[in-house]
């Protein structure tokens, strides 16, 4: 699980530069997927860091 949440942290780190609507399914399959693993602390992190993405760029 740490190392599907590195490979989504790289995902937000590149999807705050750009503006895409494939960017925007990626971040709702993203969030989804994630919901069944929120006892895990780093699955909290990685969700608090996509929560706070999709907020700026909803801004």
């Amino acid at each position: 699980m740490e190392e599907a949440c590195q490979e989504w942290g790289r995902f937000l780190d590149d999807y705050t530069g750009i503006s895409s609507a494939r960017g925007d399914e990626h971040l709702a399959i993203l969030r989804a997927s994630i919901r069944p693993y929120a006892s895990l602390a780093v699955v909290r992190a990685l969700d608090v860091r996509a929560r706070e993405v999709a907020r700026l760029k909803a801004a």
